[in-house]
């Protein structure tokens, strides 16, 4: 993560983007403003859970290697302790040495962990974003999307985060990477492939 504090004494002192007028630093607003977005922006997700009010795992996306074991640990623990919690309870909570942010949306919860330093906000809005593209391309998205349609609800993720941290704000990006996959998925299919083999 970023030393906010060290960094903005760096930023300060950057001849490149400062000008020294009479006897003052004049900052660039612009490059100011920028520069305070990087920093709010960062952050590292470790990893993304999708269940159902049943405790059922429909999507998981791990952003730090963990075993197998502790993977499936770490996941029906948490999946526990989510349900659990009442509905008017807060959507974040301190979970070992993690923070975890979830929002539930019909059927599905959305569960995020990061760093401990990390913004809460931004994590919940990252959510919702990831929710409104996933209504984009399905339409008013299901549970049953998510479960017939998930290599689909993982490419769109992978647009949005990459490595756990956020690489695309833009909606209208991620949707058009999305159709150009789909286009490129269509032109590799053969014609009548589907009807040939009894699956059309």
């Amino acid at each position: 993560m970023v030393n906010t504090t060290l960094s903005f004494q760096h930023f300060l002192h950057n001849t490149s983007l400062t000008h020294h007028f009479s006897g003052t630093y004049v900052i660039d607003f612009y490059y100011f403003v920028y520069f305070l977005l990087i920093v709010t922006l960062e952050f590292q997700m470790q990893f993304m859970l999708l269940f159902s009010r049943q405790g059922k795992l429909r999507l998981q996306k791990w952003y730090v290697a963990h075993p197998d074991k502790l993977k499936k640990k770490i996941t029906r623990e948490l999946i526990t302790t989510v349900l659990a919690r009442k509905p008017k309870m807060c959507s974040f909570l301190e979970w070992k040495d993690v923070k975890v942010v979830y929002k539930r949306y019909a059927s599905l919860y959305f569960c995020c962990a990061m760093e401990q330093e990390d913004n809460e906000l931004l994590t919940l809005e990252l959510i919702h974003r990831y929710v409104e593209l996933l209504d984009k391309y399905f339409g008013s998205v299901c549970e049953l999307d998510i479960i017939f349609n998930f290599e689909k609800a993982y490419f769109i993720l992978d647009e949005l985060v990459l490595g756990g941290e956020l690489q695309e704000t833009s909606k209208k990006n991620v949707l058009k990477a999305i159709a150009a996959q789909d286009l490129l998925q269509e032109e590799e299919t053969p014609q009548g492939f589907f009807e040939d083999h009894g699956l059309g």
